[in-house]
């Protein structure tokens, strides 16, 4: 019996396991071959296999009725940015003119929209896929928002923070001004072309704050100032934790995942009940947390969180996410967060340490080694529970870190190194190995620099940056406010 004599069945089953240029060459053979690779099956099945190993563009959504050139087209899109992301790049596209001076706000939605805010008064939404027979760019400018009365000499907004919707239609933006200023508003943009920024909530606040997050169902924003955290109902007085503002454990990224706020602070990481804190009547409110991980011989000045994976199931919620965080001295830190509620046993909360990008000899060792009593521990001296979130740090850097960020799904990220004693900045790319069955756990972060920018000028230095994780598009803006586009090249 022939090859193609095989029953339709088997040929697709073949077909199915092989690689995609075989398949392009197998269906140039003969008319048979050519209509079982053309099958829905195989580009189905193949999609189904891609989006367990690589993030795929979330609007690659088909149905039964798709054209089967669709699902192929996707296929080939996603395989071909999977192939191109560790390699170096082509120059990038520069936006002209500047739209700002003070870049103060980057950040990617739904691997597609992209939300910059300049602290002189301007806001801008672009749609980075935006696809038109009229122009070669697929970055348009969707929504703008700019303050003409403000005084370019003095910050309109000097925070922010954004969010996407429940129902994925639309951005909430939070922006707090300087102390001068006390108030955080609240906008809301629709995930759409020619869309616009609308003013939906303002709220009072007594002192100066970062805005870190917003509960829409609750009508309440937060805040963070040092280590308090801070909860503004929108139509009344903020309520605060009345402890201590602690600067050496000072909040970084706050977010609230189903009814739980967590708290990436620098020393650790804590786990809120929104319900208990929202049911004080009182204006200072006990910020007790439910679940607590302390982190040792590190300081982290930031940290992205992925989006997370949340399950309910016979009663119980589980709630996981990973994280990057940097501490400067020794380096970018990969943990993988898992959270779960029991309803008549107290809560699980583990926090693994998956990796690390060191920037310090022998920081790698370090962190896999046990506790030890002999801990030494910088002045002001803290509570004894964080007395181990204290060890030495060895100083001997290698380098820092400019920004980073992680992709929504974790398998990507993207940060910007600088070498000591230079003006070098490397941008640096990272894929989660793990998806491929190979978690290397306590090792190293292997990652590819993609694109180098040399340059002594100091406002070129990377401020922000930005990552569309299943197009590989890598955005960032620097201290001049200039924006660049750096594509994959497929």
């Amino acid at each position: 019996m022939l090859f193609i004599e095989l029953p339709p069945e088997i040929l697709l089953g073949i077909v199915a396991l092989l690689e995609l240029t075989d398949i392009a060459r197998i269906r140039q053979s003969c008319r048979r071959l050519r209509d079982v690779a053309q099958d829905r099956t195989v580009w189905s099945s193949r999609l189904a296999q891609q989006r367990l190993l690589y993030p795929v563009p979330p609007w690659f959504t088909f149905s039964g009725t798709s054209p089967v050139v669709d699902i192929e087209n996707a296929v080939v899109s996603t395989h071909r940015v999977a192939q191109a992301w560790p390699r170096r790049r082509r120059e990038p596209f520069k936006v002209k003119p500047t739209m700002g001076t003070m870049l103060i706000a980057l950040e990617m939605f739904l691997d597609r929209w992209l939300l910059l805010v300049y602290g002189d008064g301007s806001l801008h939404l672009w749609d980075t896929a935006f696809e038109s027979l009229d122009s070669d760019s697929r970055y348009k400018v969707c929504a703008e928002l700019i303050d003409k009365t403000a005084d370019i000499s003095q910050p309109v907004w000097v925070t922010c923070s954004a969010q996407v919707s429940d129902d994925g239609q639309k951005l909430i933006v939070l922006l707090n001004g300087p102390s001068r200023h006390a108030f955080c508003s609240v906008y809301e943009v629709a995930l759409r072309p020619n869309a616009s920024f609308q003013l939906i909530a303002r709220g009072r606040v007594s002192t100066s704050a970062i805005s870190r997050t917003t509960s829409i169902v609750d009508n309440i924003i937060i805040l963070s100032r040092g280590s308090k955290i801070i909860l503004v109902d929108i139509s009344e007085n903020p309520r605060r934790d009345p402890r201590r503002e602690s600067l050496w454990n000072g909040a970084i990224e706050i977010r609230v995942f189903d009814r739980y706020l967590f708290a990436f602070k620098a020393r650790c990481i804590e786990v809120h009940n929104m319900d208990d804190l929202l049911a004080s009547t009182e204006t200072k409110i006990t910020l007790t947390p439910i679940s607590e991980s302390i982190f040792r011989s590190v300081t982290f000045r930031d940290a992205k969180y992925s989006t997370p994976t949340i399950t309910f199931d016979n009663g119980q919620l589980e709630i996981k996410f990973e994280a990057f965080a940097n501490d400067v001295l020794a380096g970018l830190f990969h943990y993988e967060i898992h959270f779960q509620r029991r309803e008549t046993h107290p809560p699980i909360f583990d926090v693994t340490l998956l990796h690390i990008y060191p920037l310090a000899d022998h920081v790698v060792n370090k962190h896999w080694l046990p506790l030890t009593p002999e801990l030494i521990t910088p002045s002001p001296t803290p509570t004894n529970e964080y007395a181990n979130a204290f060890r030495p740090t060895n100083l001997s850097a290698k380098g820092f870190l400019t920004t980073f960020t992680i992709g929504s799904n974790a398998k990507r990220a993207v940060w910007v190194e600088r070498v000591r004693g230079s003006t070098v900045r490397e941008i640096h790319v990272w894929e989660n190995s793990s998806v491929f069955g190979d978690r290397d756990l306590n090792g190293e972060i292997e990652s590819y620099p993609v694109y180098t920018i040399a340059s002594l000028d100091l406002r070129e230095d990377v401020t922000r940056c930005a990552l569309s994780e299943s197009t590989g598009l890598i955005v960032w803006g620097n201290r001049a406010g200039d924006l660049y586009f750096l594509d994959v090249d497929i």
